[in-house]
C-alpha cells in the first residue's frame, strides 16, 4: 500500500461573536495586521513580506523601517517615494538595486553598520540625498552609480567630511526649530 497525500485542511469562518474577529492575527503586536496564512503584513505605511520591504503607502517626510524590515528592495518605497526626505534603517540588513528609485524629495540617509550588503545601484534618481556611510559598506563601483547628491565617509577623518557631518546637523536642528516654531 502507498501512501496518498490529502490536500490541506483550511479552517472554516466562524459564525456568530466570533466571526467579527476573524481572520486572527499572526502578530501580537497591534501595529500589525497579517491574517494567518497570508505573507504580506502591515505595519503602520509598510507593507511587508518575509522581511523585504513591498511598498510604503504614507506621506510623511521623515521616516523610521519598522523592526519587521531587513531588505529594501526594488522601487520599495512606490507611491510613498515622492514623499521621503529621510529615512532611518533602523535594523535593515541589505539595500537591493534601485532600493530607492526615483526618491526627488530625499534629502539624507545614514547607513549603520547593520547593513551589511548594499548594491551598486540602491540609489538612483535621488537628486538631493547626501548619504552618510563607512568606505568599508559600499561595493567598489558604488560611486560610479550613485544616484544622489554627495558621499559623507563617517569614517573619514578629513577636515571636510567633519564639517560637512556638522553642517547637516545644524541644517537639521533649524528644521527642527523651524518645525517647533510653526506648531507651536
Amino acid at each position: 500500500m502507498g501512501y496518498t497525500p490529502q490536500a490541506p485542511q483550511t479552517p472554516a469562518s466562524p459564525s456568530g461573536p466570533a466571526a467579527e474577529s476573524w481572520p486572527v492575527t499572526a502578530h501580537s503586536n497591534p501595529a500589525v495586521s497579517a491574517p494567518i496564512g497570508h505573507d504580506i503584513i502591515t505595519v503602520g505605511d509598510f507593507q511587508i513580506e518575509h522581511g523585504l520591504l513591498k511598498e510604503y503607502l504614507g506621506t510623511e517626510p521623515n521616516i523610521k523601517l519598522p523592526d519587521e524590515v531587513e531588505i529594501i528592495g526594488r522601487t520599495s518605497f512606490g507611491k510613498g517615494s515622492r514623499f521621503i526626505e529621510t529615512v532611518d534603517l533602523n535594523r535593515t540588513g541589505a539595500l537591493l538595486n534601485d532600493a530607492f528609485l526615483n526618491c526627488p524629495n530625499l534629502r539624507e540617509i545614514k547607513i549603520p553598520r547593520s547593513v551589511t550588503t548594499i548594491l551598486p545601484r540602491a540609489f538612483v534618481n535621488c537628486p538631493k540625498l547626501t548619504l552618510y556611510c563607512y568606505r568599508d559598506h559600499l561595493p567598489a563601483v558604488f560611486e560610479d552609480h550613485f544616484g544622489g547628491k554627495e558621499i559623507i565617509y563617517l569614517d573619514d577623518d578629513s577636515e571636510a567630511a567633519k564639517a560637512a557631518a556638522f553642517g547637516a546637523w545644524v541644517g537639521r536642528q533649524k528644521e527642527l526649530e523651524q518645525k517647533n516654531g510653526e506648531n507651536g
